[in-house]
C-alpha cells in the first residue's frame, strides 16, 4: 500500500481512524516507506498474529516498538 513510500511529501497522514479489525495479513505495507511516521500503536490487529518483517527488523526507518501494534490484539 505504502511501498517505497520514500519522498517525504507523497504520503504521512495519521491512520488511527483506520478499521484494521478484519485485515489478515499486512506484508511489505509499510516497507522502505522512510518518512511515514504515525502511531500505528492502537490499531486492531488481532487476525495478524505474526509480525510482518518490515516492522520486526526494522527496515522501515520509522519503526519503533511504541509506534507499532501489538500483534495478535485488539487494544
Amino acid at each position: 500500500m505504502f511501498y517505497n513510500n520514500y519522498d517525504k511529501t507523497i504520503f504521512n497522514l495519521p491512520l488511527n481512524r483506520w478499521d484494521t479489525s478484519k485485515v489478515l495479513e499486512m506484508k511489505q505495507m509499510f516497507y522502505n516507506s522512510k518518512f511515514f511516521n504515525q502511531d500505528l500503536s492502537k490499531w486492531c490487529v488481532s487476525k495478524i498474529t505474526l509480525e510482518p518483517q518490515e516492522f520486526k527488523d526494522f527496515t522501515t526507518s520509522w519503526v519503533t516498538t511504541n509506534r507499532v501494534p501489538v500483534w495478535g490484539i485488539c487494544p
